[in-house]
């Protein structure tokens, strides 16, 4: 039933870490090792929701819809598979927060576009340089 050895290796690194993030924060996974797996298999049948690239057993990151950080849950629910590009753009953005931001993105030309995508990746390090 399931995939390749890095699919395994990845998905159960990702749970080692929700489970570490989690015990850190004072809670629990309400999910284990099985769930993920099956939750990050539907997920590859799929395009990315933000991008809408298709995902590989080497592309997909595990992502929270609502952001730990921000108040979000470490239940199921709350975990989202989606490409690793966008993961690492989205950052402390909720799930709502950048699809509404990559709508309004989608009206500009390419070159601001991919500008301000660069930046997020970046976690805002180019920002503010002069």
């Amino acid at each position: 039933m399931w995939k390749t050895p890095l699919f395994m290796k990845r998905t159960t690194n990702a749970i080692d870490s929700h489970r570490v993030r989690a015990k850190a924060a004072g809670q629990h996974l309400d999910y284990g090792l099985d769930d993920l797996r099956i939750k990050v298999t539907e997920a590859l049948q799929l395009p990315c929701c933000y991008c809408g690239v298709g995902m590989t057993d080497a592309s997909w990151s595990s992502d929270h819809a609502t952001p730990t950080s921000r108040g979000g849950s470490f239940n199921l629910d709350n975990v989202q598979v989606v490409c690793k590009t966008c993961n690492e753009i989205k950052g402390a953005l909720t799930h709502e927060e950048f699809s509404v931001l990559k709508r309004v993105m989608w009206e500009w030309a390419s070159e601001g576009r991919m500008n301000v995508m660069q930046r997020l990746r970046a976690g805002g390090k180019t920002f503010g340089r002069r």
